[in-house]
């Protein structure tokens, strides 16, 4: 078998998963984190509060948009871009594909794009 033909039979199985994935992302990989949950076929809701307990993501008050701690947004696993959400300029937590793989692993779930 030669180098290509395996080559081709890896990028036949990992289509389908690279289509989904783009589903969810944007240009650079970052998703919501609604959308996390989704990934990683966790709750979302459930999945944001078990990041805030875990000191992963805060909110300043109530109601507020969620932030992550400075750490993990150093660490490159989240990103915060004002973005237009229903006419309105907003801010809001981008999780990268670097922050969906250490998530993943956080939860037992990591992800495998190829198998």
């Amino acid at each position: 078998m030669t180098v290509v033909s395996v080559t081709q039979g890896q990028l036949a199985v990992a289509a389908p998963k690279a289509a989904q994935w783009d589903a969810y992302g944007d240009k650079e990989g970052q998703v919501a984190l609604t959308d996390l949950g989704r990934i990683l076929d966790y709750p979302p809701k459930k999945l944001v509060d078990w990041l805030i307990e875990r000191k992963v993501l805060f909110r300043q008050t109530s109601g507020a948009p969620l932030r992550p701690i400075e750490t993990y947004r150093r660490r490159g696993w989240f990103v915060v871009r004002t973005m237009e959400i229903n006419g309105k300029e907003r801010l809001q937590t981008l999780v990268t594909p670097r922050g969906i793989h250490e998530v993943a692993a956080m939860l037992g779930r990591p992800l495998d794009m190829l198998g």
